[in-house]
């Protein structure tokens, strides 16, 4: 794996300031970002009537953060080389195991 920037999103402020550091941070040091976030989406619990057709899943709020913040920082910092990925598991755990090969992590742990 490409040593990186690694960030970590929950979509707090904090988190998306961290971004906005490691972007720069990923300029200077002449290497890739990673945006991260750690979490499933929760399961859609709605179960229809009989003959009723099943409602669409909920928007993929992981997805939509990671997309979102990915082009808002391309917008400020085009020659910036970027990617995302939404991770399973436990935040604290995954996000160590990713700044462990990261060539500086910027973790931010999602509020509980």
């Amino acid at each position: 794996m490409t040593r990186a920037v690694a960030v970590g999103l929950d979509g707090s402020p904090e988190s998306l300031a961290a971004a906005d550091w490691a972007a720069r941070e990923s300029l200077m040091s002449d290497l890739p970002l990673r945006l991260l976030h750690i979490g499933e989406q929760q399961p859609h619990g709605y179960v229809p009537f009989a003959g009723e057709p099943p409602a669409t899943a909920p928007a993929d709020h992981s997805a939509a953060l990671l997309r979102e913040t990915a082009v808002r920082l391309h917008h400020r910092h085009p020659c910036l080389r970027a990617d995302a990925d939404q991770l399973p598991g436990q935040p604290v755990a995954v996000l160590v195991g990713a700044a462990r090969r990261a060539a500086a992590p910027v973790a931010v742990v999602p509020h509980v």
